[in-house]
């Protein structure tokens, strides 16, 4: 991509967009989750895993605004990977795989900003780390 814009600029609409990317990333896996758990309202969410199993289907009387709130907080946590207590065997797959999307999109992440900064540092933005003692 070709841009006549100052070197900070372009880092800035790069970080901007890979912001805008991993919200959107994170929001479409917040809407498939809740499509999967509506379908039976046995889950219980991560926050109320402490209470215990009593409170089966309680999340779903729950007003739209929070379950959003939670569908998305739930999506964040597939990201890095944490286990969310699937109730069947579509809601584990659906698990495993978004786990492993979760990983690689967070390495891409990673990879991106590390990527950036090189790539600013060695254009003279930033200044170089030295080595202070050996």
């Amino acid at each position: 991509m070709y841009l006549n814009l100052k070197q900070d600029i372009k880092a800035s609409i790069k970080l901007i967009k890979l912001i805008f990317f991993l919200l959107m990333y994170v929001h479409f896996i917040a809407c498939i989750w809740y499509y999967l758990i509506s379908g039976n309202k046995e889950w219980i969410p991560p926050l109320d895993f402490v209470w215990g199993w009593d409170k089966k289907g309680a999340f779903f009387d729950q007003d739209e605004p929070y379950k959003y709130i939670v569908s998305f907080y739930t999506s964040c946590l597939f990201l890095f990977g944490n286990d969310l207590g699937a109730r069947d065997n579509e809601q584990l797959f659906f698990i495993s795989i978004v786990n492993v999307m979760g990983a690689i999109a967070q390495a891409n992440l990673f990879c991106e900003l590390s990527c950036s900064r090189i790539q600013y540092q060695q254009e003279g933005h930033y200044p170089a780390r030295k080595d202070r003692h050996r």
